[in-house]
């Protein structure tokens, strides 16, 4: 009897040890599946967060490029309005120097035609008979000096 009792213990002990050992089994996997899914879970995180700053980097980028041809284009108007100023200026300074220029020569023949007319016309009127001296002389004097 105490054999069959001691049997009966030892069965019972070693069915007990089985399932303590199936459950330590079971507690290390689930553990283990904790711990992978904690990893996984920390990975996905972080690609999450690389891929934002990735996108962020492409979008800086993409500004940064944009900012740049915005720099280009202003600094390109700014020297096309630099040089339009200066063409209109240049223009200007053309348009004058063409009026002075007609304005000189309008002066030019002018004065010639006034000395025409006070040396050789007027003489014609004053004294015809002298006219003949004051063409051929080779130092003419004025009509007033005639005497």
């Amino acid at each position: 009897l105490m054999y069959t009792m001691y049997t009966s213990l030892h069965l019972m002990y070693a069915v007990y040890t089985s399932l303590h050992l199936m459950y330590t089994m079971y507690t290390s996997l689930h553990l283990m599946y904790t711990m992978y899914t904690s990893l996984h879970l920390m990975y996905t995180m972080f690609t999450s967060l690389h891929l934002m700053y990735t996108m962020y980097t492409s979008l800086h980028l993409m500004y940064t490029m944009f900012t740049s041809l915005h720099l280009t284009y202003t600094m390109y108007t700014s020297l096309h309005l630099m040089y339009t100023m200066f063409t209109s200026l240049h223009l200007m300074y053309t348009m004058y120097t063409s009026l002075h220029l007609m304005f000189t020569v309008f002066t030019s023949l002018h004065l010639m035609y006034a000395v025409y007319t006070f040396y050789l016309i007027i003489p014609l009127y004053v004294n015809p008979t002298l006219c003949l001296s004051v063409y051929c002389s080779p130092y003419p004097l004025p009509w007033w000096q005639i005497k």
